[in-house]
Formats: structure tokens, sequence, C-alpha cells
């Protein structure tokens, strides 16, 4: 899992996902946290974008298969698998969207041509496509931003290294981000050492 994070694979990268994230964070949800705003954030930016958007959201019995994106007739599709934790719903809305976003805003016209299929593994494993890791930097980087992790874990007092599997727990549900995804925020944000987050 740790070597297929943009944080660790690309640093560079990490950091102007992380700039992106910031920017959509601030304009669209301003110093809220997220969690399943993220579906209105979506069909806000693409109506700003000028392009229909329809959203399909029902149970797929396949758990592996967490969300899609593709581009019809002129229209965008995100399909999210309702049959998943909600929690995982969300970051795959999150790191589709981060899909839609280079398509709008940087011509990269590779959702249009096959689209883009986010499996449980790529959340759950990491990834080695440079593409899939950037959507998960960004989607965690948005859902838990830098500065409402610190002020959380302040918050709770949540101590670095002496942080406990209630205190995760705890941030899971009040990012609604899955349990490998808040570790590796965690990490990202130099709250714990990576001997920490991978114990």
């Amino acid at each position: 899992l740790f070597e297929g994070i943009l944080s660790k694979k690309n640093p560079k990268r990490f950091e102007q996902i992380r700039e992106i994230a910031a920017g959509f964070s601030e304009y669209y949800i301003g110093q809220n946290i997220i969690q399943d705003d993220i579906f209105n954030m979506i069909e806000n930016y693409v109506r700003t974008e000028n392009m229909p958007l329809e959203w399909l959201r029902f149970p797929i019995r396949d758990p592996e298969l967490c969300a899609c994106t593709f581009i019809r007739s002129g229209r965008i599709f995100v399909m999210v698998n309702s049959g998943i934790p909600m929690s995982k719903q969300i970051f795959a809305a999150a790191h589709e969207l981060y899909h839609i976003r280079c398509f709008l805003e940087e011509d990269d016209l590779e959702l249009a041509k096959s689209g883009s299929i986010l499996n449980a593994s790529t959340i759950e494993t990491g990834t080695t496509e440079e593409v899939e890791m950037e959507a998960n930097a960004f989607a965690g980087l948005l859902l838990m931003t830098d500065k409402e992790m610190r002020e959380q874990t302040d918050i709770f007092g949540i101590a670095g290294n002496d942080i406990t599997v209630d205190n995760i727990l705890t941030l899971m549900d009040l990012f609604a981000l899955p349990y490998k995804a808040t570790v590796l925020r965690l990490f990202e944000g130099r709250i714990i050492s990576e001997s920490t987050a991978k114990e």
C-alpha cells in the first residue's frame, strides 16, 4: 500500500494535487468538512463547467466495483455502487471528481475515450497507475484537508504516534473516510510516522 501512494512515489506531484484539492475545498465547501456533500459538490462543479451530469447510484452485488465515470452524448455519467459502505461511496465519488476535473480543465480525453472504473483494490491496496494514485491522493486531500485534520486532532486530543484505533475510528466517522484512507492522510499530514501508520 505504501508503495502505491502518490506522496511516496511522486512527492512533487502530490504537492500540486494538494493545492488543487485545497482550491476545490475552499471554493465549493468553504471551511466545512465535506462528507456526503461531495455529491452536491460534483453537481455544482460540473454545472459551472456547463456540462450535463447524470448520477447512477444503486447497489451492485460486486463489492469490488466502487464507481465508474464515462462520457456519452455530451453528458457525464457517474455511477456509484450504493451497496458498499458510505465512506467508500464518498471516497469513490471524490476519486471520480478528479477524473472529471482532468477532463474538463486539462483536456484529458481519456475519460471520453475509455471512461474510468474504480475498484475497491485501488482504495485498499493502492495502485501502480499514476493517474489513479493522483485521484486517490486528490480524494483524501479533498475530504480531509490538512487544516481540518489538524483542527480535529487538536480538538480530540489525538497525539501523533500515541494514536489509538479508537482515535482513527473517531476521525473516520468525522470525515466519512475509509480506514486506510484515514491512516494515510494522518501519515501524509505528518501527524503520525510511517512506522505508526504501518502498525
